[in-house]
């Protein structure tokens, strides 16, 4: 094998100083050497140290000449022959460095500044979850979001956070766009947006339809066919097409737009559509087992019986919400709760700002619940049992919602976790097998519920709260 090895930065120096002192240095030599001199400042002192050490050497030598008169001034003549040669070169090597340098700089500076209209940057990727990107894409949190550059999310979720204060959450297949610091264009696969007071104005253009946010909460998506959907979940959205006029929904409502936008179809909102969205918007990231995240409001608790059985129903029940008063909670202290554990009691100060997650488990007849559900961030701690559950209620339930339905058969509500020395009765037997097992990280819980045939088994989950919209600044 050989040991060569590409020359160190001196040795390049004396090599194109060789060249040039034997008038071998072609353009592409003096474009290496400008190269060499550009980017590496300790190589351009070097190069002036050499010049300086030739120009003292000539003119040394100059006074050492052997020989007679005749032969000293020939020598004399030749060697200034040779230093006004080489001041040339050198002249010229130096002005055509000087040159290029200058027009490099100025081509550098004229494309950033035309660059920056074109693309400045609007936001982040605040989050991904089993994402898998098309091209360059987004690869990891905290890449800047630019104007005009396509993207394209192939697989899991994206959450994207303006600095307008809009988040935005796309679930794969995906491809967008921004077409300005507040304007999305969607060109594929669909999306939440949640848009604080302070991005009112923020724009989905999908299809050739546009959805203007008026301060809410939306979906968008782009069906098989090609034609765009709006729904919204909060607030109103003005969608408008070349073709038609405004038109304002409000909550709860959506449309569909036909015929390349010439004709508007009303339609009722529908956030089941937008599952995946709506679930990771909330900060849950995983749910494993027989449980599910619940898209609608959690004012449908009221149609329990519409509800699939046997499935832990997750509801964002109150999102940054600040407890007016003290409460009183299990506490997240041990890793696993069951029935041979007294479970740890904490407390949680007036001030305090939380959101709560319900769920809510409904089993004709006996059933049991094994699911296991990954948040964004930590769990603080629970409330599931019966009295601590009809107390936390009132504080909160919000209008319209009936906790537990008006079911006869259903006596009992909540999980009993008691210690196993107050086993006394069929109740707390049939709660043997009931558990919480909390990840070091303490945003995994696992919960192994045994429901009767009487009971209807319900937890609230109190976690941090969310960081809020409007905070992304540019660092």
């Amino acid at each position: 094998m050989s040991d060569a090895r590409p020359p160190d930065r001196r040795t390049q120096i004396e090599q194109y100083l060789s060249l040039l002192r034997a008038d071998l240095a072609t353009p592409e030599v003096l474009a290496g050497l400008h190269e060499l001199l550009t980017k590496d400042r300790s190589a351009l002192r070097d190069y002036i140290r050499a010049m300086h050490f030739q120009a003292s050497l000539h003119w040394l030598l100059e006074g050492e000449v052997p020989g007679d008169e005749i032969i000293r001034s020939e020598v004399r003549r030749q060697m200034a022959a040779r230093r006004r040669r080489r001041f040339w070169q050198i002249s010229v090597a130096v002005m055509a460095m000087g040159i290029l340098i200058a027009v490099g700089t100025i081509a550098t500076l004229k494309f950033t500044t035309n660059d920056w209209p074109v693309a400045r940057i609007i936001g982040q990727l605040e989050s991904s979850h089993a994402a898998t990107w098309h091209g360059a894409g987004l690869p990891r949190a905290g890449m800047t979001l630019r104007e005009r550059t396509p993207y394209r999310l192939t697989k899991g979720m994206a959450e994207l956070r303006l600095f307008s204060g809009a988040v935005v959450i796309l679930e794969a297949p995906a491809q967008w766009e921004f077409a300005g610091s507040n304007r999305l264009v969607l060109r594929e696969g669909r999306l939440s947006a949640d848009v604080p007071k302070s991005a009112i104005g923020f724009t989905v253009t999908a299809a050739g339809a546009d959805a203007v946010d008026l301060g809410t909460r939306f979906g968008a998506a782009i069906d098989a066919q090609g034609q765009p959907e709006f729904h919204v979940f909060e607030g109103q959205v003005a969608t408008s097409t070349t073709h038609l006029s405004p038109i304002v929904l409000a909550a709860d409502h959506a449309t569909r737009f036909l015929q390349g936008g010439k004709t508007q179809q009303p339609l009722a909102a529908r956030p089941e559509a937008f599952q995946a969205c709506l679930q990771y918007e909330a900060g849950v990231r995983e749910l494993i087992g027989n449980a599910r995240f619940s898209a609608e409001p959690l004012v449908h608790l009221r149609d329990v019986g519409s509800m699939e059985p046997g499935i832990l129903h997750l509801f964002h029940e109150r999102k940054a919400f600040t407890l007016p008063q003290d409460l009183s909670i299990i506490s997240t202290e041990l890793p696993v709760l069951d029935t041979a554990t007294l479970a740890p009691r904490a407390t949680l100060s007036a001030g305090t700002t939380i959101d709560t997650f319900f769920g809510h488990f409904y089993a004709r007849g006996e059933g049991v619940i094994r699911c296991t559900i990954t948040f964004d961030r930590p769990i603080l701690g629970f409330i599931l049992e019966p009295a601590a559950l009809d107390a936390a209620d009132p504080l909160f339930g919000q209008p319209g919602i009936r906790y537990v339905p008006p079911i006869s058969e259903k006596t009992h509500r909540g999980a009993v976790l008691l210690p196993q020395q107050d086993r006394l009765n069929d109740e707390a037997r049939a709660a043997r097998d009931d558990r919480l097992e909390l990840s070091p990280d303490h945003r995994t819980l696992s919960i192994f519920l045994h429901v009767n045939a009487s009971d209807l088994d319900q937890i609230r989950i109190l976690v941090a709260p969310q960081r809020p919209a409007g905070l992304s600044t540019r660092s």
